[in-house]
C-alpha cells in the first residue's frame, strides 16, 4: 500500500480515499503488560455515517487504524468529514 497525501483536501469522483489515524499513549496493564485499544473510523455526511470500517483491537500502547480505499464515485461532490472513535 502506498499512501499519498492530498493537500487541500480536494478530491474528484474518480478518486478513492483511505483514512488513517495514529493512536498514542494507551495505558499498559501492569498484570498482562498489554494495552487495550479499540478503534473504528467512519466517514460522515451531514453527521451521518456513509462509510464505516471494522472495529480494530490493539494490545500495544501505540497503533495505526485505517479504512479504505473508499471509492468516491457514488458520492455527489460536496463537503464531507471523517471521524474516529
Amino acid at each position: 500500500m502506498r499512501l499519498r497525501p492530498r493537500f487541500g483536501n480536494v478530491f474528484v469522483v474518480s478518486d478513492s480515499i483511505r483514512v488513517v489515524a495514529t493512536i498514542h499513549g494507551a495505558r499498559v496493564d501492569g498484570a498482562t503488560g498489554l494495552a487495550s485499544l479499540r478503534a473504528r473510523i467512519s466517514i460522515l455526511k451531514d453527521g451521518k455515517s456513509v462509510a464505516r470500517g471494522p472495529e480494530d483491537a490493539f494490545t500495544t500502547p501505540d497503533a495505526v487504524a485505517s479504512v479504505g480505499p473508499v471509492p468516491l464515485a457514488t458520492y455527489a461532490p460536496e463537503r464531507t468529514s471523517s471521524a474516529s472513535t
